[in-house]
């Protein structure tokens, strides 16, 4: 059975990253727009990362002219910039 529809728009937001309460389905694909929502970066930012940051998600084509991310691949990597580092 489908999930709920997941609003990120309306999920707190704690350090610059949205908490979903109910997790993305593994094979959730993520547009643009909901991925600028979603981890509080513009366009420009989440381009430059994914040339310069091998653990930032690659995009995926999903038709001619549209892109999106899998959603298991930006929880991974959010969740590896909100764990705390061994110098905290």
């Amino acid at each position: 059975a489908p999930s709920a529809p997941i609003k990120p728009s309306s999920a707190p937001a704690v350090g610059g990253f949205l908490i979903l309460e109910t997790p993305l389905p593994a094979e959730y694909l993520i547009r643009l727009p909901e991925l600028i929502r979603l981890i509080g970066l513009s366009k420009a930012s989440i381009y430059r990362l994914e040339k310069a940051d091998a653990a930032f998600p690659h995009r995926v084509r999903i038709g001619q002219r549209a892109v999106a991310w899998r959603a298991s691949d930006v929880a991974r990597w959010v969740e590896t910039r909100s764990a705390p580092s061994a110098a905290d």
